[in-house]
């Protein structure tokens, strides 16, 4: 008989949770064995509640049931079981709404989980994902909650947990739309066969095979992010190398750092590699290109037409195909690429789902990737080329 506390995305969907239990409470079965346990409900917009039966005693400070919504959660109650039930039930498209599920959950409900009495509060979540940097992420990654992913179909098509659908009912979902049907069926934010590209096109290599190849050229490409909070582009600093007509990204970093920062792997990248080119992105206003003039053969670059990151993106798709790009196993950027890869799907990136990384690579595959395609028609690596040189 301890107080539960219901968190929801709406005041409609908390209201038909709340109809349910009274529907539930009411019942013969439960009026049989236990007699009337609730004597009052409140459906007050602020906070919807369920008060007990005087007869059974509960002397608990807070009511026993109460349902709010994220939104309008305020600091108080301090129940022993909280439930978030369903809250995000879409993907936010920008940085104040994620910043918001944040600030809410560290401000108002992080509060609620000491108890009066030094109690723990359990905390359980149900929902669906959307993107790969969504609230339950940081819930996961930073709270360290544990979760169970729950599956409508597993490998094989082996139907695992979906009790309202026929086996032939999931299969017809999902060949209608894969991506969706991975999100919203199979709760995976980043679909395991792609969205536009596609993971059979996803190409690597365990160990740097061009490390001592003579013929190998490096080229270094950086897109400067934009802001420190979690929801920022990132960063994206990639190597590199084209050698027998395929590409290889061999080195790199992603992640939110300065300008002062960002010279400083590129001068280590510099170090190791001597890379003939250098691409950097010069659209964001912080980055000083001054520190970037002593780099040899440094590239500004700048998109001239709208939408041309998109186009850039999704130009690099016949490039996987053919099995021309291949990426290192285990370097830094190999997860954020790999994420984004498969996210991708010809829209902007938001605060939850980026593509900085893949769009840092679309930069330089923009410049050189026409040679990869002479080298596959005609066997002559690009280095003999006469006319290959790096435009912006």
């Amino acid at each position: 008989m301890d107080p539960l506390y219901i968190v929801g995305p709406s005041y409609n969907h908390q209201k038909n949770i709340l109809r349910r239990i009274v529907r539930l409470l009411k019942g013969p079965a439960i009026r049989r064995r236990y007699g009337d346990i609730f004597s009052a409900v409140s459906y007050d917009r602020e906070m919807l509640t369920l008060t007990y039966h005087e007869s059974l005693n509960y002397n608990q400070f807070d009511p026993p049931v109460s349902l709010t919504t994220w939104q309008g959660a305020k600091e108080g109650p301090h129940p022993a079981w909280m439930h978030f039930d369903d809250c995000w039930q879409k993907e936010f498209k920008n940085i104040e709404s994620n910043e918001d599920i944040r600030i809410k959950y560290s401000k108002v409900f992080s509060k609620m989980r000491i108890r009066r009495g030094g109690k723990r509060t359990r905390v359980s979540f149900t929902g669906t994902r959307y993107a790969p940097e969504d609230a339950y992420s940081y819930l996961m990654t930073k709270q360290k909650f544990p979760f169970i992913h729950e599956k409508a179909l597993g490998d094989n098509d082996k139907m695992l947990k979906c009790p309202n659908y026929t086996l032939d009912d999931l299969l017809k979902e999902r060949d209608i739309d894969p991506a969706i049907f991975e999100t919203s069926m199979n709760n995976n934010p980043v679909p395991s066969t792609g969205v536009y590209f596609k993971a059979e096109h996803w190409k690597t290599i365990e160990t740097n095979i061009l490390e001592h190849e003579q013929g190998a050229q490096y080229f270094l490409v950086m897109d400067p992010g934009k802001g420190f909070s979690d929801f920022a582009a990132r960063t994206a600093i990639l190597v590199v190398a084209i050698w027998e007509g395929k590409a290889y990204v061999v080195d790199g970093y992603v992640g939110r750092i300065d300008a002062d920062q960002s010279l400083k792997y590129i001068n280590a990248f510099y170090t190791k590699y001597n890379p003939a080119w250098t691409l950097i992105e010069k659209t964001y206003a912080q980055v000083d290109m001054r520190r970037f003039a002593h780099l040899r053969g440094l590239v500004p670059y700048s998109d001239t037409v709208k939408r041309a990151k998109l186009i850039r993106i999704s130009a690099m798709k016949s490039y996987f195909v053919d099995g021309l790009i291949y990426v290192l196993e285990g370097i830094q950027p190999y997860k954020f690429l790999y994420r984004e890869f498969l996210a991708y799907k010809e829209t902007d990136s938001t605060p939850t789902r980026k593509d900085d990384a893949i769009d840092a690579l679309s930069m330089i595959i923009q410049q050189f990737g026409k040679f990869l395609s002479i080298f596959t028609e005609t066997n002559v690596d690009w280095s003999e080329s006469p006319d290959f040189h790096l435009t912006a």
